[in-house]
This record gives C-alpha cells, sequence and structure tokens, in this order.
C-alpha cells in the first residue's frame, strides 16, 4: 500500500473504476484477457520493469516471480499483479506507467 506504486491515494471513484476494470475481465479465460486484448494487457518478464518496481518485487520477497501481469485502465494507467492459483494478485497501481522500463 506504500509509494511507490501504492494504492493509499486512491479515492473511492478511482477505486470503483479499478473494480468495474477488474469486473469485466472476470468471466473471461486468461487467453483471451491476454491475447484476445493484447494490445491493452500484457505479461511482462521481471528485466523489462524498471529499477524501482524490481526493488519494490525484492522488498516483497516476490523477487523469484518470472514475469508480472499489467492490466491497462485508461491510455497511460495500468495496475499490476501476478497470477497465483488461477488468479490475479494485485500488487500496484501505476497512474503513469512507472513500472514498465522498457
Amino acid at each position: 500500500m506504500c509509494d511507490p506504486f501504492g494504492w493509499h491515494e486512491l479515492d473511492k471513484p478511482k477505486i470503483n473504476q479499478i473494480h468495474d476494470r477488474l469486473a469485466q475481465l472476470e468471466n473471461l479465460t486468461w487467453k483471451e484477457v491476454l491475447i484476445k486484448n493484447n494490445h491493452w494487457n500484457h505479461i511482462i518478464p521481471i528485466g523489462s520493469l524498471s529499477k524501482d518496481a524490481r526493488a519494490r518485487l525484492t522488498s516483497l520477497r516476490l523477487d523469484d516471480l518470472d514475469e508480472v501481469i499489467s492490466i491497462r485502465l485508461t491510455h497511460d494507467e495500468r495496475i499490476w499483479g501476478f497470477k497465483f492459483d488461477g488468479a490475479l494478485t494485485l500488487l500496484w497501481y501505476d497512474p503513469t506507467h512507472d513500472v514498465w522500463a522498457d
């Protein structure tokens, strides 16, 4: 919940927007989420993340992940997570697309 890439600054309308976006995706398969909409949602290798994002994964003891998932909210806004037991575990809210370094 803390910087960088924290959720702590979100207001209720933004949380509702994120909830609505995730609700749109929850009845789709991972293939549909990641391939059908591949210009919006991506699997990103950890090596393509910013230095700050990789450091945050280390501090969260998640540096053993090979990849994370980027879900597009708007042109620049993303939410990030990883698949665990078939579900998306949320990591970060990224309002300015700063998590991805490439």
